[in-house]
């Protein structure tokens, strides 16, 4: 019994002796390795929120994003406000124009209290013209494009 128990320490002695010394043998006989850095898509995914208020947006004072103008056309939406990107409110896009791509598919949502809803770009349109404080998702995949936008109370 002594003597396994001596085996087995020294074969787990030997096992961290080599794996401490093999990789700067193999980093020395090889010779430097390079390495690159990863370098940062510009175009990832993304989600950005904002509150319909219309003309009153810039009046209202508080932190949450506002959005005061969206325009669709057949393959874009331009929203002029503010915008809260990935849910983050550190993270939030003060009064710009930003224009984004649609996708040829993309969908259109509704949510309340009967839960999630289809409806078609016009219906969309109509609601969000509204300017009454509904919220407004846009979610961008990682070609850039919106594939999908949520209206929602």
């Amino acid at each position: 019994m002594r003597k396994t128990f001596k085996k087995m320490i020294a074969v787990i002695a030997l096992g961290l002796v080599v794996s401490l010394v093999a990789p700067t043998a193999f980093h020395t006989i090889a010779g430097p390795v390079k390495v690159e850095a990863a370098t940062k898509k510009s175009s990832k995914e993304a989600i950005y929120f904002g509150e319909l208020y219309g003309d009153y947006a810039n009046a209202r004072g508080y932190k949450e994003p506002t959005i005061a103008k969206v325009t669709m056309t057949k393959a874009s939406v331009t929203i002029k406000g503010s915008l809260m990107v990935n849910g983050d409110y550190n993270n939030v896009i003060s009064n710009s124009t930003r224009t984004f791509k649609l996708a040829k598919k993309c969908k259109y949502y509704i949510y309340g209290i009967d839960g999630e809803k289809k409806i078609t770009k016009k219906k969309f349109m109509k609601l969000v013209k509204c300017y009454n404080g509904l919220g407004i998702s846009v979610y961008k995949n990682k070609s850039g494009k919106i594939y999908r936008m949520d209206i929602s109370s």
